[in-house]
């Protein structure tokens, strides 16, 4: 939910263009300047990122980290370029934005720690669970690997083969 909540957020953010942000310029002096209205989105982001972060931490179950995934990555990767954009906007039209870029910069990194926090601790957990399960040969062997990757700090493909194996044990079960 939270993290449906920040998309929302960067996606109202994304929609200020640059002409729309230098049209603002043109209005009377009540209006807020670009960028006033800049430092405040960029707020915004930072606080959407924050509760992001946290949900994040709190996730346990595998599938919810697939699609925390599906929606985290993605939204990285188009803050970074917002922010990008944003310095562009800033060196052409003397914005003072320094600050809060450096601090959204400081929120995205907390996200993507948390991210990869996440999916390691839910890795380890699979793993743990899977050790205590009956398994065949192929599954002892993906498993292996999916040990291996975890101690040489590949979260994702440790958690990627612990998923299979644990896919591959509900599909046995269910076919009893």
């Amino acid at each position: 939910m939270l993290f449906a909540v920040a998309i929302a957020g960067f996606l109202f953010f994304t929609n200020e263009k640059p002409a729309k942000i230098a049209e603002t310029q043109t209005e009377t002096q009540t209006e807020p300047k670009p960028a006033e209205g800049i430092i405040l989105a960029l707020g915004e982001l930072q606080t959407q990122i924050e509760q992001a972060t946290e949900s994040l931490k709190e996730i346990k179950e595998p599938q919810k980290v697939l699609e925390a995934r599906n929606i985290v990555i993605p939204f990285i990767e188009a803050t970074k370029e917002t922010i990008a954009q944003i310095e562009k906007l800033e060196s052409t039209q003397n914005l003072k934005t320094d600050n809060e870029i450096l601090a959204t910069r400081n929120s995205i990194d907390k996200l993507q720690s948390a991210e990869r926090l996440t999916l390691a601790r839910v890795a380890n957990d699979l793993i743990q669970f899977l050790k205590t399960r009956t398994l065949t040969e192929s599954e002892q062997e993906i498993l292996k690997n999916a040990k291996q990757a975890y101690s040489d700090g590949n979260y994702k493909q440790a958690f990627i083969n612990a998923m299979l194996v644990r896919q591959l044990i509900e599909r046995r079960d269910r076919d009893k």
